[in-house]
């Protein structure tokens, strides 16, 4: 079984020619990001109030 496959297999497909088309999808680079983004509260680096409240964090602490 080549490597091909096996990343189908795990993928649920039987189709392997779907994970070579997966890559070709302009949103898939972007889907993961934004799913971690979210799920742990990541802000973008535009973000005034967030990039102020990093840059202060080490005063609050003492």
């Amino acid at each position: 079984m080549g490597r091909l496959h096996h990343l189908a297999e795990q993928l649920g497909t039987t189709d392997a020619a779907c994970v070579k088309r997966y890559t070709e999808r302009k949103p898939t680079a972007y889907e993961y990001s934004w799913e971690v983004r979210g799920r742990y509260e990541y802000r973008d680096h535009d973000d005034l109030l967030a990039g102020r409240r990093l840059r202060t964090f080490p005063h609050r602490r003492k």
